[in-house]
């Protein structure tokens, strides 16, 4: 069995590798050993789609597995027909966000054999041991004849320290640690990377619900302590890594473990600092302090809009603005850095809301800001509530830059848009204390290269 894992990303480069893909190939391995299983990740490839197709056309595989996201759906459609004419004997399995909460889509254009829905590690590994065969396997759909069906839907694995160490030997390690920026407001020179520790999360925010749901199911899941120290000593001793940013939703929504994993990673003494998301309304300064105790140096709260309006009726944030303000106080005064994680854009915004998110952003205490252009992602509630003011046809999701949003009666255009959110940024980052930071970073070692790809999403 030749297996071909592979992550369409050629835009906007980040130094997150794909631990979707990283999780699918150590899982693939433990349970099909003598399968040979290669990867493509795009993010890196000098010739782009080029490398794909000589990537195909050199060898013969049996299955071609892509995880795909909707901001990805153009360069997939054109890597599937790629496959489809240089490797006609291929079956094509996609997984993800997006063929989850739209498996018809992707039989509907021809684009796929079978979508796994959910998490993908099990119904793969099983789809691969029966010789690319469906039947019988929880969590795909298929289509014979003309009917698209449905294996049934599989219960999530309940014990995640099953699952192996996530495989990064796979990926370009070096270039993903030469342009990670998660921590540069710590220090520009850190070797970072990223990691999951844990999957699901409880809440109801309409820009991600319910499609987090129906891939990792309604309950959290977490690595044991154990574990997640087990991982950070293995990135440290194999990749020469002194820093970890957590992707998890929430790192703060169980307060018991996380007081575990500080506990076992101050018996570790790793000497790793890292960074992890919260909500505003789980962060206090016994849990804070606690963390830092044990190397914990930024936290990345989705503070989204200044307006609680939105908040409440948009995003059903289930945070006040109030609460944004405490949380950051509380980590400044603890000398922890803060990245704010901001939307503009939605189609209900009026410009004074918008303005008045800018310069919230701008006087607030933090030191990073992300500002991305509010898009609903199909499958989320946003989407559907939005569906009739959505665009027919807006298929690209590129969230820095376009708006999915019909323009014609709306309150701000999508031009005046993507002017305003340039302006969030220029007002951000032209406070002197945040340029002569951005100034030091640019002068730090692959400081001018990060910021460029960063450059590239405003």
């Amino acid at each position: 069995m030749r297996i071909l894992l592979v992550f369409p990303r050629f835009k906007y480069i980040s130094g997150q590798p794909p631990l979707g893909i990283a999780y699918l190939y150590s899982f693939l391995k433990k349970k099909i050993p003598l399968a040979e299983i290669s990867v493509f990740d795009g993010t890196f490839a000098r010739g782009r789609i080029r490398d794909f197709e000589e990537t195909i056309s050199g060898g013969k595989f049996d299955m071609v597995g892509f995880s795909v996201m909707s901001t990805m759906l153009d360069d997939f459609t054109t890597m599937s027909a790629m496959v489809r004419k240089l490797s006609p004997g291929s079956r094509i399995v996609v997984g993800g966000p997006q063929p989850t909460v739209d498996p018809d889509y992707f039989f509907a254009n021809g684009l796929a054999d079978c979508v796994v829905s959910g998490e993908g590690e099990e119904p793969l590994a099983e789809y691969a041991a029966n010789s690319c065969s469906p039947m019988g396997i929880k969590g795909i759909y298929y289509k014979k004849g003309n009917d698209i069906l449905f294996g049934g839907a599989r219960d999530p694995i309940s014990d995640i320290d099953d699952f192996p160490i996530p495989s990064r030997e796979i990926f370009d390690m070096s270039s993903y640690v030469g342009v990670w920026n998660s921590m540069d407001a710590v220090s520009s020179s850190l070797r970072g990377t990223s990691a999951i520790v844990s999957r699901g999360c409880p809440y109801k925010c309409s820009f991600c619900q319910p499609t987090l749901r129906k891939i990792f199911g309604s309950r959290v899941r977490k690595h044991s302590p154990s574990r997640v120290v087990e991982e950070m000593r293995y990135l440290k001793e194999r990749f020469n890594i002194n820093a970890v940013m957590f992707e998890d939703d929430t790192f703060l929504i169980d307060r018991k473990w996380a007081a575990e994993v500080c506990d076992k990673m101050l018996a570790a003494a790793l000497e790793m600092v890292w960074c992890c998301n919260v909500r505003a309304d789980l962060c206090d300064r016994s849990m804070l302090g606690r963390m830092r105790e044990a190397g914990l140096r930024k936290i990345n709260i989705g503070i989204e809009s200044a307006s609680q309006r939105i908040l409440d009726e948009v995003f059903d944030k289930g945070v006040t603005i109030g609460q944004v303000e405490e949380a950051v106080r509380i980590a400044k005064e603890l000398e922890l850095k803060v990245q704010g994680y901001f939307m503009i854009g939605h189609y209900s915004e009026t410009e004074e809301d918008i303005r008045r998110t800018i310069d919230f952003a701008s006087r607030l205490n933090i030191d990073e800001a992300s500002f991305s252009i509010t898009t609903p992602f199909p499958g989320t509630f946003l989407y559907d509530r939005d569906i009739d003011m959505i665009e027919a046809g807006s298929g690209q999701y590129d969230y820095y830059k376009d708006r999915v949003y019909k323009d014609s009666g709306l309150k701000v255009s999508a031009a005046r848009v993507r002017s305003l959110n340039r302006l969030a940024y220029l007002r951000f980052y032209t406070r002197p204390g945040r340029l002569v930071s951005q100034f030091g970073h640019i002068l730090s070692p692959n400081g001018l290269r990060k910021f460029l790809y960063k450059l590239q999403r405003v």
